[in-house]
């Protein structure tokens, strides 16, 4: 095991579906990744593109939470984009 190892927790609201968490760990793969979902809320599902195009109750969670809509195609690309921005920010 290398010295430079780090442990990164990563929280996100809500549930969100393994893909995303995987996505996340090959994005920080030279830290040791924690993917908490559930950190503030359980409002519903955060699905990525492809739960969003095949359906299914993850893609619908939203209802049953009361949001306005679906999340859009791109939740997925904001989330991995905005963590790969903070493991950027954070070798600084």
């Amino acid at each position: 095991m290398s010295n430079n190892l780090k442990t990164c927790i990563i929280g996100l609201e809500s549930e969100v579906v393994s893909d995303i968490g995987k996505m996340i760990k090959k994005i920080l793969s030279n830290q040791d990744v924690i993917t908490l979902g559930y950190s503030n809320s359980i409002v519903c599902y955060i699905p990525t593109r492809e739960v969003l195009i095949n359906g299914g109750y993850e893609s619908a969670s939203y209802i049953t939470a009361g949001l306005a809509g679906q999340f859009y195609h791109e939740v997925e690309d904001i989330i991995i984009g905005r963590v790969a921005a903070m493991a950027v920010e954070t070798k600084n």
